[in-house]
């Protein structure tokens, strides 16, 4: 197999997909009292599809290149504190998991984390209306090496990367559980630049490489639920819609 084909195939898309997703969301309200802590434990699917612009290989352009169905998995956990009953705060830590089917690639668990903030607008006894934000990071720096036969090479890249939701909608009340959803705008960017250096057949070469990235869409809608299963704790469900993606995921987090 041609090894710097196969280096910046896995490049473009398995490291840059380690950045992915549509993320759980929750309601656009105010979920905690004055005073009240929450933390919670989240598992989140989602497919879609990504856009990588602005690419160069060894100081030369290349065309945008689409890349179909990206499935991300998040498992985190997230921590939660009401500064009163309009307005709560949080922050999150956690991993990923990715895979593109076509080309059969994955990418392993990188740290993502996370701040956002929930706030009410207007509360009535069936139903409040509210806004949210979300924002993730991820910074990924890694190098690797190895050897083809009497070839070796070794690499290096960089992956900086950001996400933003923004949410807005209803949570209607209801005895014992909540129904919420809106709508939301999602964007993604962020930056890759990787260097590979080493023997073909026993002559040197050396590659670098670099693109930008962006979702290729970035309005959608989400609807999910809130059960109390007991006084201090609650699950949630929730499904999220973009025109060339989807999102599904749950989570149950405990009130103190």
């Amino acid at each position: 197999m041609d090894h710097k084909k196969w280096v910046v195939t896995f490049l473009f898309t398995s490291l840059i997909a380690a950045a992915l997703g549509i993320d759980f969301m929750g309601p656009p309200t105010a979920t905690l009292k004055k005073g009240q802590f929450k933390t919670d434990f989240t598992y989140h699917f989602s497919e879609n599809d990504i856009e990588l612009e602005d690419g160069e290989i060894l100081g030369f352009s290349i065309r945008d290149v689409d890349v179909d169905d990206l499935e991300t998995n998040r498992y985190y956990a997230t921590f939660t504190y009401g500064l009163d009953e309009r307005i709560e705060v949080y922050a999150k830590l956690g991993g990923i998991t990715v895979e593109e089917d076509e080309l059969d690639l994955s990418a392993g668990a990188d740290v993502t984390y996370g701040i956002g903030t929930r706030i009410t607008t207007n509360k009535s006894k069936e139903v409040d209306w509210g806004v949210g934000v979300l924002a993730n990071w991820f910074d990924v720096d890694d190098d690797y090496s190895g050897s083809v036969g009497a070839d070796n090479y070794n690499g290096e890249f960089d992956l900086d990367a950001y996400e933003l939701q923004v949410t807005a909608g209803p949570t209607f009340k209801f005895p014992g559980w909540k129904l919420y959803g809106g709508v939301f705008f999602y964007m993604l960017g962020g930056d890759l630049d990787a260097e590979e250096s080493g023997t073909i057949l026993g002559n040197p070469y050396s590659l670098s490489a670099s693109a930008d990235l962006e979702a290729d869409s970035n309005v959608g809608g989400y609807i999910g639920t809130v059960m109390h299963l007991t006084k201090n704790v609650d699950a949630m469900v929730e499904v999220a819609v973009l025109s060339d993606g989807y999102g599904i995921g749950g989570n149950i987090g405990w009130k103190f």
